[in-house]
């Protein structure tokens, strides 16, 4: 926790983790700590084998800090704008910060590389997903796609 973010494990509803979540304290309404159930969720998740680290070595200080720290361990992030349009994120692989801006290269929802990199005003994003299934998935997908087109 740092004064502008904070960052969370996120368990599914099936307890199973699925990544982190960094996210700004003045967005959040209510938060329950611990949550009502942490006990059985706890225990569901050592009965299950889910195992990670609760610590992913991301730095809360600032948008910056958290899109360079987990940009260096995690193969794709998503970013959310959700003041701009609370429908859309935007994922990929962290490429840099310039001039109080992001810029990714964009992967599709089928794990296709946008062709273009883009950039993001850093004070328009409010969340920073990373290490989740998602992301996961495209980033496998995406690798798979690039071994199978060098093999034809």
């Amino acid at each position: 926790m740092a004064p502008t973010f904070f960052l969370l494990l996120v368990i599914e509803h099936g307890s199973r983790f699925n990544g982190f979540q960094a996210m700004r304290i003045r967005d959040v309404c209510r938060l329950e700590v611990p949550h009502r159930h942490a006990g059985f969720v706890e225990a569901a998740l050592r009965a299950c084998g889910e195992q990670t680290t609760r610590n992913p070595g991301v730095s809360v200080d600032s948008v910056a800090s958290i899109l360079e720290s987990a940009g260096r361990s995690f193969p794709l992030i998503t970013i959310h704008c959700e003041a701009v349009d609370p429908e859309v994120c935007y994922i990929g692989r962290f490429l840099g910060l310039e001039q109080g801006r992001v810029r990714l290269r964009e992967i599709d929802t089928d794990a296709n590389w946008h062709p273009e990199d883009s950039s993001y005003r850093l004070r328009d994003i409010t969340r920073i997903d990373f290490g989740g299934h998602y992301e996961k998935a495209l980033d496998l997908v995406a690798k798979s796609s690039q071994v199978q087109t060098k093999r034809s």
